[in-house]
C-alpha cells in the first residue's frame, strides 16, 4: 500500500466497506472524496454515491468539488425524464440506478457569519440548508 497512489489509498476504505460491510440503512460519511481524483473520477464517485442512496444507504459528504456537485445536479435533472433527457441519459450511459429524486438530497453550505445576540453577545452562525 505504501507504493500505491494517494487516490487508491483514499478509495480503499470505501471499497472495503462496500464489499464487506455495507447494508441498507447505513450512514456513509466521506470527507472530501474528490481529493487526489481526476475530474472524470470525481464524477464517477458522485454516480457511485447516487447508487448507494438509491439502495438505501445514506451518504454524507463534505466537498469543495464543483464536479461532484454538478454531477449530482445532473443526476437529479435526468431523473425528470422526457424524451430529450432520456436520450441524453442513454447517450451518456447513465443508468436508472444512478438517477436521483430531489427529496433524497440535501445540501448544506457552511460559512462563518458573525451575528449579534441581545446587542452585546456575539455568536458564530455556521451553515444554512438549501433544498
Amino acid at each position: 500500500m505504501d507504493e500505491s497512489s494517494s487516490a487508491v489509498r483514499s478509495l480503499l476504505d470505501i471499497a472495503f466497506y462496500l464489499r464487506h460491510v455495507a447494508a441498507p440503512g447505513d450512514l456513509l460519511m466521506v470527507d472530501e472524496p474528490e481529493l487526489n481524483l481526476h475530474p472524470e473520477n470525481q464524477r464517477k464517485i458522485a454516480r457511485l454515491f447516487a447508487r448507494l442512496v438509491n439502495i438505501g444507504i445514506k451518504v454524507f459528504i463534505t466537498t469543495h468539488s464543483d464536479y461532484i456537485i454538478n454531477e449530482l445536479n445532473t443526476l437529479i435533472m435526468l431523473n425528470q425524464g422526457g424524451a430529450r433527457l432520456n436520450a441524453l441519459a442513454e447517450r451518456e450511459h447513465y443508468g436508472q440506478s444512478e438517477l436521483l429524486v430531489p427529496e433524497k438530497v440535501r445540501v448544506y453550505i457552511a460559512e462563518k457569519n458573525l451575528i449579534k445576540l441581545d446587542g452585546a453577545q456575539r455568536k458564530w452562525n455556521r451553515g444554512q440548508e438549501f433544498r
